[in-house]
């Protein structure tokens, strides 16, 4: 059985991400660490991924 991965995320108009889909993609591997600052939408993407 032939393993499928999703390579790519991105995303537009939610919450603190504007609506420029290339601005707001990114790329996954197989172990992924999001660090950044105060208010840069962290929790928006895990808050995104969890909602689905």
């Amino acid at each position: 059985m032939k393993k499928t991965y999703l390579k790519s995320l991105a995303l537009a108009g939610y919450r603190s991400y504007n609506s420029d889909l290339m601005q707001n993609k990114i790329e996954l591997n197989d172990i992924n660490i999001i660090i950044g600052a105060n208010g840069a939408g962290k929790s928006n993407l895990i808050s995104l991924y969890t909602a689905t």
